[in-house]
């Protein structure tokens, strides 16, 4: 694993939370572009940006290379996104 992968737990009902870099094709595109619910089946919940947080970011957020991305979803679905 990238060693910008960091931080993931998993929670009682068997779903894991990530706290990941953006993926570089993400970089440039809003979260309504990218459509990860509907695509990989993971929601990103919150937003870290120059130590900001943004929870629940509206579809508009465009995201930047450095964003850390707090995602919710299943195992494979959140392996799949780290693969993108």
């Amino acid at each position: 694993k990238d060693e910008e992968k960091t931080r993931e737990a998993i929670d009682e009902n068997g779903y894991f939370h990530t706290g990941d870099k953006a993926p570089k094709a993400w970089v440039g595109k809003n979260l309504k572009e990218l459509n990860v619910r509907a695509k990989l089946g993971v929601n990103i919940i919150a937003i870290e940006r120059n130590d900001k947080i943004s929870v629940s970011p509206r579809a508009e957020f465009e995201l930047a290379k450095d964003d850390i991305l707090v995602v919710l979803g299943d195992y494979d679905s959140l392996t799949l996104m780290q693969e993108t």
